[in-house]
């Protein structure tokens, strides 16, 4: 994608080791379509969040299920949705801090989103998120 307006659509392995060319990619297109590279920053660090959930608490690290990443245009900034093929969660108890592993609360990457983005949405018990990010 570039400034053109084309949707960048990425099918990424349940691999930690992929986050680094999905995060690199997000960054390069916030700059290509106009962000300034603290936005392209953010932008992309929300990108690197989503799927880092995506694959860890979302497919469990199976290599075996994908995760799905669209990239496009939308209302003058970029719109990252991402989806995952796990089982859900309580987005409601995530959002307020409720969720824990072992004596850690959760939900670091979902306030880090809600944070550095313009909207955010996590829909289908938690396994498809969208946010945007304006320029």
């Amino acid at each position: 994608m570039t400034g053109s307006g084309e949707p960048l659509r990425l099918a990424i392995a349940s691999r930690l080791d992929a986050l680094g060319g999905v995060r690199a990619q997000a960054k390069a297109l916030a700059l290509d379509h106009g962000f300034d590279p603290q936005a392209a920053e953010d932008f992309a660090l929300c990108v690197h969040e989503a799927v880092s959930n995506a694959i860890v608490h979302g497919n469990r690290e199976d290599e075996q299920q994908a995760v799905e990443v669209c990239i496009e245009p939308d209302d003058g900034g970029l719109r990252a949705t991402v989806r995952n093929g796990g089982p859900g969660f309580d987005v409601a108890a995530a959002m307020a801090g409720g969720t824990e592993v072992g004596d850690r609360p959760r939900g670091r990457g979902m306030q880090i989103i809600r944070t550095l983005s313009d909207e955010s949405e996590w829909t289908d018990r938690g396994r498809r998120l969208s946010f945007l990010k304006r320029r």
